[in-house]
């Protein structure tokens, strides 16, 4: 189950970069983009008739799971929660 998450933030950050985003990975939309409709196709097709990692390679350029994606997805809420904590400790403090 875990597992399936990372693949999935995994993923979208490579068809984000195909649909040429540059902005932050929670703002990109591939809607409409066909290059990432044909990675997501050409992906599923394979099914359970290849190994996972031979299908991670073909949808991403990668055969090993990376955490980069779901860490660049949620780079701003741990931003904003690093702050929040900041301000606990201080008040904690007084």
């Amino acid at each position: 189950y875990l597992i399936s998450h990372i693949l999935e933030f995994q993923i979208l950050l490579s068809l984000c970069k195909r649909a040429n985003h540059t902005g932050p990975l929670h703002e990109c939309s591939i809607h409409g983009v066909k290059e990432a409709g044909k990675v997501l196709s050409d992906g599923m097709s394979l099914g359970a008739s290849e190994d996972w990692r031979t299908v991670l390679a073909t949808m991403t350029g990668e055969s090993e799971l990376s955490t980069k994606g779901i860490l660049e997805y949620f780079a701003v809420l741990e931003e904003v929660l690093k702050e929040e904590t900041a301000k606990l400790e201080r008040k904690s403090e007084e």
